[in-house]
């Protein structure tokens, strides 16, 4: 009786330490220097920069270009990889919210006249619905740290 008390006490104390662990506070990390001095300066309008291979006088040249700048898909990768980090920082902050969740059915049926000469069974129907509210209280702050990670 003794040896099981002292197991049920080692396990709970164990649970509940591992239940307190949160890691450590999140930072951010070090952002590069803001004021970075580029050579040329000098150009405030852009649209000069779109057109920079009308330099070149060979049509074949330009239309390689303008195909290779089109099916960029290092540029359409990261473009996609902005997107997927924008909705998993959404998918993230939602969790601070409560959840709805709900379900219905509906069924129904006959059972039968010989089942009912003898009452075995009912004529009728059936309508269910269920709903849930879920709310995750961030007592030791992993939500929190999560919304500020993402």
């Amino acid at each position: 009786m003794k040896a099981k008390i002292i197991y049920f006490l080692f396990f709970a104390g164990l649970t509940l330490l591992t239940g307190c662990m949160v890691g450590k506070k999140y930072t951010k990390p070090d952002q590069p220097p803001a004021a970075i001095a580029y050579r040329d300066t000098t150009i405030t309008d852009t649209a000069q920069l779109m057109t920079w291979f009308s330099l070149y006088q060979d049509t074949a040249l330009q239309s390689m270009i303008k195909a290779t700048l089109d099916s960029n898909r290092n540029l359409l990768i990261t473009a996609a990889r902005i997107e997927q980090a924008r909705l998993q920082t959404s998918i993230i902050k939602a969790n601070l919210y409560p959840k709805f969740g709900y379900s219905a059915s509906a069924g129904g049926g006959t059972a039968g006249s010989d089942a009912q000469k003898v009452a075995g069974g009912v004529e009728g129907g059936l309508l269910q619905a269920y709903g849930t509210l879920n709310w995750e209280l961030d007592i030791w702050g992993k939500v929190r740290h999560a919304n500020k990670s993402a």
